[in-house]
């Protein structure tokens, strides 16, 4: 199964389990019905919808990036925290210890799909610190949250430095998105041209004036089975055609004049040197009659 079609699996169930919850919920309103049967549908439901939009995440940074296995430990551990909490709803377990190992499976599940899903666009160099202090900050508050669920830690002030580094969680949440669309994608990340369509070979060619090179140059890609578009060097791009009819690319600047041969050219092979002699002519051989007179 590829990255897409996992990501599309994991949709699907997403919007199913979203859709019982909603009719389960708007049942339990009309008939003034919420026994512990709807609560454990429920709960299911919201673990199982969430741990979907978890995976998605990884499973679109595999599918972009290409790190299998960054992007499948996220969705492994996705997997292991909802078998976790679909085992304390439908078993009814109340020990605290339990719940304390089931939200330390959530904390750093939710973590690693909010650091994927954010490094996801890829920024200019200059702000890809952006993502790295995303990443830093969310790791931060991650590893607070575990400390604090464990250590039952009473401190006001650890509470209060929690939530300032929660702060800087959504903040960089927000900035990602925005530098990414200030500073634009990287090259790597730029569809050439906007305006390239697929061969029938699965090749594509288009102009890299998005990318800053001289017009009329061209790059080729080949469509690579994840559906993304990949050039010699094995860069990745995303081909979107922006419009119906097939434009005329620009002219390419006239080649530069060649230079002209040194005064001092090298005679040809063919020619001779001035210093060397001429090769005599080739004199065809007497008969042999004539050369025994001539010695008579």
């Amino acid at each position: 199964m590829t990255p897409r079609e996992l990501r599309t699996l994991l949709l699907k169930v997403f919007l199913g389990f979203l859709g019982a919850s909603a009719l389960l919920g708007i049942g339990s309103v009309l008939t003034q019905t919420m026994g512990a049967l709807q609560l454990k549908v429920l709960g299911s439901s919201f673990a199982i919808s969430s741990a979907s939009i978890c995976a998605m995440s990884c499973v679109a940074y595999v599918e972009q990036r290409g790190n299998k296995w960054l992007g499948g430990s996220g969705v492994a551990l996705s997997a292991l925290t909802l078998l976790t909490f679909l085992l304390g709803i439908w078993a009814e377990i109340s020990e605290g210890e339990f719940w304390q190992v089931a939200f330390s499976l959530l904390v750093p599940s939710v973590g690693v799909a909010h650091a994927l899903l954010l490094a996801l666009p890829q920024l200019t160099s200059w702000a890809r610190w952006v993502q790295a202090a995303a990443a830093l900050n969310i790791a931060t508050l991650a590893g607070m949250i575990l400390v604090a669920l464990w250590g039952q830690i009473g401190d006001a002030g650890y509470y209060a430095a929690l939530a300032a580094v929660s702060i800087g969680v959504v903040f960089f949440s927000l900035a990602v998105p925005i530098v990414w669309k200030m500073g634009g994608p990287a090259p790597s990340d730029l569809s050439p041209g906007g305006a390239a369509a697929a061969a029938p070979g699965g090749a594509a060619e288009a102009p890299l004036a998005a990318s800053g090179a001289g017009l009329g140059q061209s790059l080729t890609l080949t469509l690579r089975g994840d559906g993304f578009y990949a050039d010699t060097a094995g860069l990745r791009y995303r081909v979107t055609r922006i419009f119906d009819e097939a434009e005329p690319l620009p002219e390419a600047a006239p080649p530069a004049a060649l230079a002209a041969e040194p005064t001092t050219s090298e005679p040809r092979a063919s020619e001779p040197r001035a210093s060397e002699p001429a090769a005599p002519a080739a004199v065809d051989p007497p008969p042999a009659g004539e050369s025994a007179r001539d010695g008579a």
